[in-house]
């Protein structure tokens, strides 16, 4: 007879209810794709495996995951828990899913009673995402004043240092005020 890990039938039961009942509530479809994604999650965290996971275009994947992960996380013992990670293809998934996504889930989870406070979340950025003060003020006294896209990305980049942020910054421009590998 196979054991299972604490917590592993009552997310996978969960997911059904979830994708079945409470999501459609919430105008939501019902996926197959996407609640059979939930469960080879909720497989691979429970068993503590890797997995590829293809799906394609409006299955729900990003949902499926989300869900996946939130009832793996809240049917583990206390002394098991640990952050999630996920890591996104695109700056603007993760933007979606801090923004989107993980309140409307959350939202959604919370007034069906699921979960007791709002799923909380941050997005941990590498340092070559945000302005260095130094190398922002060299490249700003290099540029030409005639260029004027350039001049304006950069005098945006000196009030926003989440570079994903500034509208038109150039690769270029992005490689030259980025926070080096070590700061002077």
């Amino acid at each position: 007879m196979q054991t299972y890990p604490t917590g592993y039938a009552e997310s996978h039961r969960m997911a059904e209810k979830i994708c079945r009942d409470i999501l459609p509530r919430h105008g939501m479809a019902v996926r197959e794709e996407q609640i059979a994604l939930c469960h080879e999650v909720l497989d691979t965290l429970y068993n503590k495996e890797i997995s590829l996971c293809e799906a394609g275009v409006g299955t729900g994947k990003t949902l499926a995951y989300l869900v996946g992960c939130i009832l793996w996380q809240m049917n583990r013992p206390e002394q098991m828990k640990l952050p999630i990670v996920i890591s996104t293809s695109s700056v603007a998934l993760q933007d979606a899913i801090l923004t989107e996504y993980l309140p409307d889930l959350s939202a959604i989870l919370l007034d069906e009673g699921i979960i007791t406070a709002p799923i909380t979340a941050v997005v941990r950025k590498g340092k070559e995402r945000f302005v260095c003060d130094a190398r922002l003020a060299e490249r700003a006294s290099l540029v030409q004043p005639s260029r004027e896209r350039e001049t304006n990305s950069l005098n945006i980049a000196a009030h926003i240092l989440d570079m994903d942020h500034i509208p038109e910054l150039s690769r270029y421009d992005r490689c030259r005020i980025s926070v080096p590998r070590s700061c002077p």
